[in-house]
């Protein structure tokens, strides 16, 4: 499934909100550090602001995803079938196998009492704004040849 395809298919799932996932399959100027790598892809993304970013391992990257496929982040609402998030998340990040691969998100997060797949969900503590919604948050993955960002926001 390609990028707008994936797109489609997970708005039609979650129901509630907006979803951003760009992919973009191209090389990132050698010249550029990370911040300005993240800048880059932000703003080809539509988006306005990276700044505030922290950087986050694979694992927290996929629980991110899993956490706000499955609820809308003002009141908590189930967006989709459970069983779906992991599918979901698992195609956008087999995007990027490799472990050259850098994984950020603007956000703070607590943990939920709900659990799957062993850990606990995340629920939205804070966050550094990239959009003009009320609530987003999201993850931005980037490696020498392709880069992406999975982005979720829903309005009170």
């Amino acid at each position: 499934m390609n990028s707008p395809e994936l797109e489609a298919f997970i708005n039609g799932f979650r129901g509630c909100g907006t979803t951003t996932l760009r992919i973009f399959n191209d090389s990132t100027p050698q010249n550029l550090d990370i911040v300005q790598q993240c800048r880059l892809l932000v703003e080809k993304s539509g988006f306005e602001n990276c700044e505030g970013l922290c950087e986050i391992d694979r694992s927290k990257a996929e629980r991110i995803l899993v956490s706000f496929m499955l609820h809308e982040m003002a009141y908590g609402v189930r967006c989709i079938p459970i069983n779906k998030a992991p599918e979901l998340a698992q195609q956008f990040l087999g995007v990027f196998p490799t472990e050259e691969t850098r994984f950020f998100t603007n956000s703070d997060f607590e943990e939920s009492v709900e659990i799957y797949g062993g850990h606990p969900l995340l629920n939205l503590s804070s966050w550094n704004s990239i959009t003009h919604s009320t609530f987003e948050t999201g993850v931005i993955a980037l490696s020498p040849a392709t880069q992406g960002i999975f982005w979720f926001e829903d309005e009170d």
